[in-house]
């Protein structure tokens, strides 16, 4: 998911020289894109492509026969990022120790390489959520789609930590999310 919204957008800024996507709402995956031989192509386009107060709405889709629906969102765009607000204070309901070791994380409970590993620690679980540590690794990969991904990464580690079974999931949609830099 993390990397098909950046294809939007990457899309989005190219159409749009001189903006910024400092948002993203309703991102919705329909389709898993896998590594596929022969290789597939996927498009990006965008349906009203209007630069102003409102959403530009974004799908990306194969150009193959199937020409499904991969993802879409709808992202907002302006001349610079806001400054970041202070970090939110969460209060998470029934605190537990975290069960699974830092150094158990890759490739025990997420199968992410080196390039996308960006939890560093687990420092809060509850029944409601979980805070962790981040870091962006070095790679020639770009930073905001590993750190969006590494939210799902945070939500994989909560689930392990907290279920006995059934505990492997994958984000398929994001209400909100926003940008601070690039």
């Amino acid at each position: 998911l993390s990397f098909h919204l950046e294809l939007m957008i990457e899309a989005a800024e190219q159409a749009f020289p001189g903006k910024k996507v400092v948002g993203a709402r309703n991102v919705q995956a329909h389709r898993w894109v896998t590594v596929e031989r022969p290789a597939i192509t996927l498009e990006t386009t965008g349906r009203t492509f209007e630069c102003n107060d409102s959403p530009v709405h974004l799908e990306v889709r194969r150009t193959d026969e199937k020409a499904e629906l991969v993802a879409e969102a709808d992202l907002l765009l302006a001349n610079d990022f806001s400054e970041a607000p202070a970090p939110a204070d969460i209060e998470l309901k029934a605190t537990r120790k975290k069960p699974i070791p830092a150094d158990r994380f890759y490739p025990y409970s997420l199968f992410h390489g080196p390039a996308m590993q960006c939890v560093s620690s687990l420092n809060k679980l509850g029944e409601n959520g979980a805070v962790a540590s981040l870091r962006v690794p070095t790679s020639e990969l770009p930073a905001r789609p590993v750190l969006t991904d590494a939210t799902g990464q945070m939500a994989g580690l909560w689930a392990a930590s907290l279920l006995e079974k059934n505990f492997v999931i994958f984000p398929v949609a994001i209400d909100a999310i926003d940008f601070y830099a690039p």
